[in-house]
């Protein structure tokens, strides 16, 4: 017979938010820029998920599996660089980055790739006793930018400032036998950020750091809310890491606004 849908019951999902404290490194490159890199210690969020399934036939069991989706909507990212001398330049993401829903996941280092893809979770749920099924994951969003930019006449540009918002949902999913992934909780939660450096003998330090990870309202758990998110379960939309760090879906601007902006004394020390 041919597998046919579980009934799931008895969901449980247990989020975790914060706190987390700042960390800084330098990621060298073999040409152009160093790479920032602000993260974090510890997790913004940390979920737990069990349930509880009715199936047709246990021999379908080894084909159901328990996963957590995450989805993000950037809402803000800017990248503030100032000149060796007077004004300042932004580097943002494009509309069609900002405000647009994404696919959430963790990167491959190795392959550059999206791990356990197109699920957040790092492993394939585990089976227990009484039909339960569990999974869990974590997530600590982390920043990126160049040390500096190279201007269209040659000069170059040195990282000032970080800042970013942005929002997730974070699903609970279930994978039945024949394949269907259905969502059967959800977690809303968002992440604020802002670094800023100072530059000392040709080294970034940091500065100030602010990072607030955020919970959204109380879990999700009906179907008729969730029932709404099917499409972009079944068919995901773009990997966020595979548009967020191509030079064409950033626009540049000069901010000279800002020229007002009190920076430290030793902001720039060659």
């Amino acid at each position: 017979m041919a597998p046919v849908k579980a009934i799931v019951q008895n969901v449980k999902c247990v989020p975790t938010i914060g706190p987390v404290r700042g960390d800084f490194s330098v990621k060298p490159r073999s040409l152009g820029p160093r790479g920032l890199s602000f993260q974090y210690r510890g997790y913004a969020i940390s979920v737990e998920g069990d349930v509880q399934v009715r199936l047709h036939d246990t021999s379908d069991r080894p084909l159901c599996d328990l996963e957590f989706m995450q989805f993000v909507t950037p809402k803000f990212f800017d990248q503030t660089f100032h000149r060796d001398g007077e004004g300042w330049m932004t580097r943002s993401w494009k509309p069609g980055i900002t405000g647009v829903v994404h696919l959430d996941g963790h990167l491959d280092l190795t392959t550059g790739a999206q791990k356990n893809a197109p699920f957040m979770s790092l492993r394939k749920g585990v089976t227990t006793r009484g039909g339960h099924f569990e999974n869990d994951m974590q997530d600590s969003p982390e920043g990126l930018a160049p040390e500096y930019h190279v201007s269209s006449s040659g000069e170059k540009l040195w990282f000032w400032r970080l800042s970013r918002f942005d929002e997730f949902m974070t699903f609970l999913v279930f994978i039945h036998p024949t394949k269907e992934r259905q969502p059967i909780a959800m977690v809303r939660w968002s992440f604020s950020m802002e670094y800023v450096v100072r530059w000392e003998g040709g080294e970034p330090r940091p500065l100030t750091a602010k990072l607030e990870p955020k919970p959204e309202g109380a879990i999700v758990k009906d179907d008729a809310t969730l029932s709404s998110y099917l499409g972009i379960i079944n068919t995901p939309p773009a990997w966020i890491m595979a548009v967020a760090n191509d030079p064409a879906n950033f626009e540049k601007s000069p901010v000279d606004g800002m020229r007002h902006v009190a920076l430290p004394p030793n902001f720039f020390v060659p």
